[in-house]
């Protein structure tokens, strides 16, 4: 407490030399000869001002720090590369150089994007636009364009035949998701339909049924046909937080959430009736988030 007065001392010590200091300066102030007008500071135009904001603007928006930041990632079918996602684009790597092989860039911030099963088509999503590049030589087949919102999600037939964009409703975008399917072959939007606020989706692997649920809502798991869109009956006995196909499509897994009497248990379902073919228990502690065949 006592060093408070002695520091305001020393300031005001330091202002009165820096006064003093001034004032017996041996270089004479240059006298006033302008006008008052001409000591204004110089000021800039709106249109000035604009053009500098958009410049600037245009150099941030031409610049790259990084690659961004890693949304998903994709195995080609030979194994060979390797298909990563960020807002900026999309980018392929050699898998045993982990060299960069190609960059396709977005028109705006991707928020998703889709391979086809065969790796030879590229779904991006912008937005309320979607581009299909052919990835072999990065050429532009198609534009479509939803009219219900911004794109959420994109994911491939099994066959690569349709494509099926989710999307977000603008000022909805918590609670629903719009299903979108279209044709690849020439771009034609097949159906859509209303499908909920959903975390997972999934073509079953015969590409007739549309597969999605959400963990949180624990409303089952939903199911449409395809490609019409119509819907089929709700798998209310599952609440799954994780749910995943066999090769075959004859079989499903899924883990239940814990407050449900199917905790800590994997169940591996027939497809074809539902039927239950075994439960597998994954004790007390443990807690699944992925399951895969």
């Amino acid at each position: 407490m006592k060093r408070k007065p002695l520091l305001i001392l020393c300031i005001l010590f330091s202002l009165i030399l820096s006064a003093c200091n001034t004032s017996s300066s041996s270089t004479p102030l240059p006298a006033v000869t302008s006008s008052p007008a001409a000591q204004t500071l110089p000021v800039f135009s709106t249109s000035n001002i604009n053009r500098i904001v958009e410049q600037s603007n245009w150099r941030v928006a031409q610049s790259s720090l990084g690659k961004g930041a890693i949304t998903y990632g994709e195995f080609s079918p030979d194994a060979k590369s390797f298909g990563v996602v960020t807002p900026l684009g999309v980018y392929v790597y050699d898998i045993e150089s982990l060299k960069q092989q190609r960059f396709i860039p977005g028109d705006s911030s991707v928020r998703a994007a889709a391979f086809s099963p065969d790796w030879s088509l590229l779904a991006m999503g912008t937005s309320s636009n979607i581009t299909l590049y052919r990835l072999a030589d990065e050429k532009t087949l198609a534009h479509l364009e939803t009219q219900q919102g911004k794109v959420s999600r994109l994911l491939f037939s099994p066959d690569g035949s349709l494509l099926m964009s989710l999307i977000r409703p603008l000022g909805d975008e918590v609670y629903n998701e719009i299903a979108e399917l279209w044709r690849v072959s020439d771009g034609k939007l097949v159906s859509t339909w209303d499908a909920g606020a959903l975390d997972n989706a999934a073509f079953a692997p015969d590409g007739k049924t549309f597969y999605a649920w959400n963990a949180v809502r624990m409303s089952g798991v939903l199911r449409w046909q395809i490609p019409t869109g119509m819907p089929l009956p709700t798998l209310t006995d599952l609440l799954p937080f994780s749910f995943a196909f066999s090769p075959d499509g004859n079989l499903y897994a899924a883990n239940n959430l814990d407050n449900t009497p199917e905790a800590n248990t994997i169940l591996i379902q027939s497809v074809a009736d539902n039927a239950q073919l075994h439960k597998l228990s994954i004790g007390d502690s443990q807690f699944i988030s992925l399951i895969r065949f």
